[in-house]
Formats: C-alpha cells, sequence, structure tokens
C-alpha cells in the first residue's frame, strides 16, 4: 500500500500541468526510475508488489505450473494483500497529494489567473481614460 502511495504521488507531481515540469520526453524515464527506487527500496520486504500484476500473474502461472491452488491460500491468505492493498494506496496516494500539492498549486494558479486579468482591466481603463483626455 505505502509503496503504491509513493508510486502514484510521484506520478501525479511529475503530470502535473501546474507542477515545474519536467523536460518533454523524459516523463517515461522518470516513472521508470521511481517505479526502480520503490522497487529498491520495498521490493525486499514487500516483494514489490506496487500493483497487482507484479504478484497476480506470477501466482497464477505458478498455481498452473504444479504448485495449485495452495498458491493462494497459503499464509492464511496472505496472497490477497498485494492484490487489493495497491488500489487502497493509490487511493491513499492521491488524496495525499491533492491535500498536500494539488489544492494548493492549483490555488495559487487560479490567483495568479485573476490578478492578472485585473491588471489587465486596469489597463483597459488607463487606455479608456487616456483616450477621453485627448479627444
Amino acid at each position: 500500500m505505502i509503496g503504491t502511495a509513493a508510486l502514484i504521488v510521484c506520478i501525479l507531481a511529475i503530470v502535473d500541468p501546474y507542477n515545474n515540469p519536467i523536460p518533454q520526453g523524459l516523463e517515461a524515464f522518470t516513472v521508470g526510475f521511481v517505479v526502480l527506487v520503490i522497487g529498491q527500496s520495498m521490493g525486499f520486504n514487500s516483494g514489490y508488489a506496487v500493483n497487482p500484476a507484479r504478484d497476480l500473474g506470477p501466482r497464477i502461472f505458478t498455481a498452473l505450473a504444479g504448485w495449485g491452488p495452495e498458491v493462494f491460500s497459503a499464509n492464511s491468505y496472505w496472497s490477497f494483500v498485494p492484490i487489493f492493498a495497491p488500489f487502497i494506496g493509490a487511493m491513499f496516494g492521491v488524496l495525499v497529494y491533492q491535500l498536500m500539492v494539488g489544492y494548493h498549486v492549483e490555488g495559487e494558479a487560479r490567483d495568479k489567473r485573476q490578478a492578472e486579468e485585473r491588471e489587465e482591466k486596469e489597463r483597459l481603463k488607463l487606455s479608456a481614460v487616456s483616450e477621453k483626455e485627448t479627444v
């Protein structure tokens, strides 16, 4: 769950249009590097299960290869944790990003846009006043 939350927070930071942009063309490399870092830091403890495909596919293959349904029921059905926990982690990651970064960055962009609109209105008023004075 924590690995998926960290991955989602990083991906949202990379693709956020209000955030400082990553050089064009390096987005995929950056996401791959984030996955690598999360895998290296958490992979030994959690089996690198940051998405269900990392755990479910090998379990299905192992079950079909001869180990049977025990691969799903071993250790009190622990195998369902890496299948369902990433969904909870993704929701938690989006929530954390929106609360810590998203709303603030969007608000700053909105405030900047409103300030630019006010400046434009003031400029138009000043130009209208100067036109009246010249007439």
